[in-house]
Formats: C-alpha cells, structure tokens, sequence
C-alpha cells in the first residue's frame, strides 16, 4: 500500500454543531469510527441496540453499521471522530459500544486533541497507541463466516481503483454466488455498492483536504469519467462535488 493509499485510510476529524443534528446512516457505512464527545450527547440507534453517550465517553460504530444518530448539546456538540477503513478482527467483530476509559486512554485523548486534528505523523502515531491499549477494552460477538469473507474483501478493496468481483471472490476464497451471498447476509448490500461507499468517503477525504481538481479526483479514485464521479457521489452522499468541498468536513457520523 502506497503512502497516499495508507493516509487516505483515516480521517480525524473535530464536529461542532450549534444546533440540534441527525444523522441518517441506515445504508451503512464503510469506515469504522472511533468517536470521543468533548461536549454534548448524543443517541445513536441500530436495530439490535442503541446506546446513549455524553461528555468524556470514548465509543465505537463498526463499519457497514445501519443506524440513525441523534445529536444534542447545551449549547453545542462537540466531539473528535477517528475513522479508519480496515479494523483486524480475526474471528471476532465487535458491536456498537461505549469504551471504558482507563488512565492512558484519557491521556492519549487529552494529548490528540490539544492540536488540529489531521492525519499526519504525530496523530497517527498517538492514533496507534491509542488503538494498541482500545482493543482490549472493546466487547467483542462472534465473527460468522459471512462477516469473515465480507471483512477480507473490504480490506482487499482499501487498494483497489477498480473493482474486479471475480478477482475479488478469488481472494476471498469464495464462488462470485458466495460473495454476492455473504455481502447480503452481513451488510444487505452488493460489493459493488460497498465499494461505491468505500469510493465516495475517499472523495470526500480528498474533497476537503486537498485542492485536487474534480477531474483529478475523479481520475485517482478510477472513475471511468467526471460525470459518473459526481453521480456516484450524489448518490451515495446526497451532495455534489462542490458542495462537499464547501462544507469544508467530511461526512459526519
């Protein structure tokens, strides 16, 4: 994986809202998220639980999760996001949760958000401390074989410009009937809308943090044109190309 590949991976990213905020993500999304609430709370609902997080709570949205979040705060929400594209399982996944915070998780945090948050060497390196020690906090269900095969083809498609369902199922050691199975069994989707969703957050990545042309971006990320980019992404974001780059933040959690 090359260094733009491997940056391109994570997103820090600090929200702030004025003002009450829902968030419809019932289709899923392709990033894990590690999320931290500096101020506010918030409630965010999936279909086999929900949880209710306020001030000073670390919590974690798995990736492909359907769910709608519910933001509110006295007089603002604030919170730091740390989203990253590949979470090693193994033969566990784990669920939404809050995350017990122990003395070096709440220094890790203090220390990632006394700066901007970007994904540059000081906040990937405390990013991975922090990770090293949030794993063995974290709840953990048993790992299906669907989750397992849908797990190993994501991680596959993290350097992938252009998807190739044979040659991904090949990876996975699984028929394309299989693939096509297990991403209805543990995501209600198609690869290729997963990847779609995969395409569309690198863009909004490089849409707000870079000032790549659309044509360029379009190019990088193996759209086969401009014109299907932006539909793509109006499709997957709700937003075109210009109005994710005025908006000047990623896609919020």
């Amino acid at each position: 994986m090359d260094s733009t590949v491997f940056r391109d991976s994570f997103q820090f990213v600090r929200y702030r809202f004025d003002r009450p905020h829902y968030t419809d993500n019932r289709r899923g999304a392709c990033p894990h998220y590690f999320g931290f609430m500096r101020k506010g709370r918030a409630r965010l609902v999936a279909a086999d639980r929900e949880i209710s997080v306020c001030e000073g709570d670390l919590f974690y949205i798995p990736c492909g999760l359907s769910y709608q979040s519910y933001w509110a705060g006295d007089p603002e929400v604030c919170f730091d996001s740390y989203a990253l594209a590949f979470l090693p399982e193994g033969e566990e996944r784990h669920p939404l949760q809050k995350i017990p915070l122990t003395p070096t998780l709440t220094d890790l945090l203090d220390r990632l958000g006394s700066a901007e948050l970007t994904t540059d060497s000081r906040t990937l390196g405390l990013f991975f401390l922090l990770f090293s020690e949030v794993r063995g906090q974290m709840e953990t269900c048993a790992l299906g074989r669907a989750h397992t095969v849908v797990a190993t083809a994501l991680a596959h498609m993290e350097a992938l410009d252009r998807l190739d369902v044979p040659a991904l199922a090949r990876h996975c050691r699984v028929s394309e009937s299989g693939l096509f199975a297990a991403f209805r069994a543990a995501r209600n989707t198609t690869p290729l809308a997963c990847f779609h969703r995969l395409q569309a957050e690198r863009a909004v990545h490089l849409l707000t943090a870079t000032d790549l042309s659309v044509e360029e971006i379009s190019a990088r990320l193996g759209f086969c044109s401009p014109a299907y980019f932006r539909r793509i992404l109006r499709r997957e974001l709700g937003k075109t190309p210009r109005e994710i780059r005025k908006s000047g933040t990623p896609k919020s959690i």
